[in-house]
């Protein structure tokens, strides 16, 4: 069980409940001196205090800081290297939800790397990003267009195409207002019959609980939530969506968990995500048993309003 240590106030509120009484998780992270993790104490909602402002979050990501903070590659071709088995795994999962005459939002692109990887499965792609560092990477990697609109505070043109799928990969866990941020998605983006694939870490992941280093290593300054299942579900249905899929997935291999387990610290310049050979069937019972249980390191829920 994760420990908690009681708070007796924090200057903000609940964001899904709108409660102000929280427990503090963890009272330092990694890459912030002035920044704790709470959990509300009657929704269960893990989030980051104190929690960012739009401005500061923008001048955050326009300097590509989370990737800097924690020593991340940012040369494009490690970066994409790093990045295939995800790369590939999210394209098949989304190729599973939207066909090829389905016209797609990216939001939170990135580099442009799954852009990249869905133009070339033949795929109607466009991206959203707003860090100004990413987007300028992305030109160089993909064709795809890629909006600079922060769903927080803008609105599209007025002659703006609805899209038929939207994919989060990654990206609701760095959001202010999660709630909000779905609904005017739904609300501006999305068309009535659309769905949105949502990929976010999964905080019941059992390495964080069974090895110090690495929950030393898990809590950061670009995560201002932290979902389980529980509190993910009561996210996007506050927003007021359908669920059409939920599902574990366990990211990272064997060969990982045993990093940590003997050295104590993350694979940075080249994590492992899947050992093939004779030692597959070890690694696919590894994650399957992980998924079973409801303590993978990843979640995907599919959504629709």
């Amino acid at each position: 069980m994760r420990q908690s240590f009681f708070c007796k106030k924090i200057n903000m509120k609940c964001t899904l409940c709108g409660r102000e009484k929280f427990n503090i998780v963890k009272k330092r992270i990694r890459d912030s001196h002035v920044h704790s993790v709470v959990t509300c104490k009657k929704c269960g909602l893990v989030q980051l205090s104190p929690r960012p402002s739009l401005k500061k979050e923008q001048e955050f990501y326009d300097k590509n800081l989370q990737s800097k903070n924690i020593l991340s590659p940012t040369d494009i071709k490690t970066i994409t290297l790093n990045s295939l088995h995800d790369t590939n795994r999210r394209a098949d999962f989304v190729g599973k939800h939207c066909n090829k005459k389905s016209h797609i939002l990216d939001i939170g692109s990135g580099d442009g790397l799954f852009l990249k990887e869905m133009e070339g499965r033949g795929y109607n792609i466009t991206g959203l990003e707003v860090s100004k560092e990413r987007r300028e990477t992305s030109k160089k990697v993909a064709k795809a267009k890629v909006l600079d609109i922060n769903l927080l505070k803008d609105q599209p043109p007025a002659d703006f195409k609805k899209f038929d799928g939207v994919t989060l990969i990654h990206v609701l866990e760095h959001i202010i207002d999660p709630v909000l941020f779905l609904q005017n998605i739904a609300k501006n983006f999305l068309k009535k019959d659309g769905s949105i694939i949502i990929e976010v870490p999964n905080l019941d992941d059992l390495l964080v609980v069974e090895n110090k280093q690495y929950d030393a290593f898990y809590w950061q300054r670009g995560h201002v939530f932290y979902f389980n299942k529980k509190t993910l579900t009561q996210v996007v249905k506050k927003g007021g969506f359908l669920i059409k899929s939920f599902e574990y997935v366990q990211r990272y291999g064997l060969e990982n968990f045993m990093h940590w387990q003997v050295k104590g610290k993350p694979q940075i310049d080249k994590p492992t995500f899947q050992i093939e050979g004779e030692y597959k069937w070890l690694e696919d019972y590894y994650k399957s048993y992980l998924c079973k249980i409801g303590k993978s390191d990843t979640m995907i829920i599919v959504i629709k309003p």
